[in-house]
């Protein structure tokens, strides 16, 4: 495989950013660290016909991430193995379950929760070099969204989860999203001279998800099915024959809608809907062997 469509096959997956001066012949070993700077915008409408009401609420949150990866190449073909984890940051939350609303008053009374939020990624992807700089690519991903609101009651004495697991002596509350599955896409690059290279990719995720929580009372579970599209951009060029750094801007976008799965009658026929876009921004080191 010629070095400039290994180069480019890797970048546009944005599973790893190689420069084509990098890349030796035969099998090709790169393993990379990264910072990303994510935005996750959170999305969710919750309906349960047993409450008599429709639930809706969101959050934004900006999450440092540490990124690790590792591609093993050869001819046309490589394969690749991706970890993402963010450290814990907080932002007031009106998802429902982390907010208290007081249904007293009219219309209802709504009390955010600061809530931490952590998100975790792991992907493998198989690649291969179809023509010239045009690439495609297979793999599987599991991604977790992780919700933990503080305690909090409203000045009418309504409370949310948090505060009702704390009353009655249970464990910290959190809500726990998750996808999981398959996904395909394609890309192209293009090598500017000897500056570097840049390259565009997309792909599409097709994955079951789930949404549950550890609420005492009655915890939630819904599972259904889970859409993922993922749009990128990723420049990247050596700063020595071992060593280059790159740079990806990248946006996904993941789409669940789950029903009830626990059983309990007081949640049936009820259903969820969420929407997670994450937008995130990396810079990193690579190391060619």
């Amino acid at each position: 495989m010629q070095r400039k469509h290994l180069s480019a096959a890797l970048l546009g997956a944005g599973l790893i950013t190689t420069p084509i001066t990098a890349l030796a012949a035969g099998w090709s070993f790169v393993p990379s660290i990264g910072f990303e700077l994510k935005n996750l915008a959170f999305d969710q409408d919750l309906s349960v016909p047993a409450f008599g009401r429709d639930l809706s609420g969101d959050l934004s949150v900006n999450l440092p991430t540490v990124a690790l990866s590792f591609v093993a190449a050869y001819d046309r073909f490589y394969l690749s193995v991706k970890y993402e984890n963010s450290f814990e940051s907080s932002a007031d939350s009106d998802v429902p379950g982390t907010a208290a609303i007081d249904f007293s008053v009219s219309p209802p009374l709504v009390t955010e929760a600061e809530t931490n939020v952590t998100r975790t990624d792991f992907s493998i992807a198989f690649g291969y070099n179809a023509w010239r700089s045009l690439n495609v690519f297979v793999g599987y991903l599991d991604g977790e969204t992780e919700l933990t609101p503080d305690a909090v009651t409203t000045p009418g004495g309504a409370t949310n989860f948090a505060q009702r697991q704390w009353n009655a002596g249970g464990s910290t509350y959190r809500q726990t999203y998750q996808e999981a599955g398959g996904f395909l896409g394609a890309s192209y690059g293009w090598v500017i001279g000897e500056a570097g290279t840049i390259s565009v990719s997309g792909a599409y995720a097709f994955m079951k998800g789930t949404y549950k929580d550890n609420f005492y009372d009655g915890n939630f579970k819904y599972q259904g099915d889970s859409q993922g599209l993922s749009l990128g951009v990723t420049w990247s060029a050596t700063l020595s024959e071992r060593v280059g750094y790159f740079v990806d801007l990248r946006r996904q976008a993941y789409d669940f809608d789950g029903s009830d799965k626990t059983g309990n009658p007081r949640f049936a026929d009820s259903d969820v809907k969420t929407q997670e876009v994450i937008t995130g921004l990396t810079a990193g080191i690579q190391w060619y062997l």
